[in-house]
């Protein structure tokens, strides 16, 4: 077993904490645990995409969901585990098929 654990949207949960606007948890979460994974640099951007598609479908207004996902590329990568190991391997297989 793996222990994972999410904040969730760091900074934006904050901003929507203030502002009582949608809930973005749940999308955060799935990348998180992504990142989690890790994997290869085309499995972070499919993540990255992922969670602004995610964003987007929980009604983030597009300009602010084009921000934050410029935010998570340029400053997410020392987060991700670049190395290919057994528990990340097979969903970067498995988004591959």
């Amino acid at each position: 077993m793996i222990d994972f654990e999410s904040d969730g949207c760091t900074f934006i949960k904050w901003i929507d904490t203030k502002l009582h606007r949608h809930d973005y948890h749940k999308a955060c979460v799935e990348h998180d645990y992504l990142y989690f994974l890790g994997g290869t640099e085309e499995d972070r951007l499919y993540a990255d995409k992922l969670l602004k598609e995610r964003w987007l479908e929980a009604g983030m207004h597009p300009w602010e969901a084009a921000l934050y996902y410029r935010v998570v590329r340029s400053f997410g990568s020392n987060h991700w585990p670049t190395k290919l190991t057994p528990h990340n391997l097979q969903w970067h297989n498995d988004r591959k098929a």
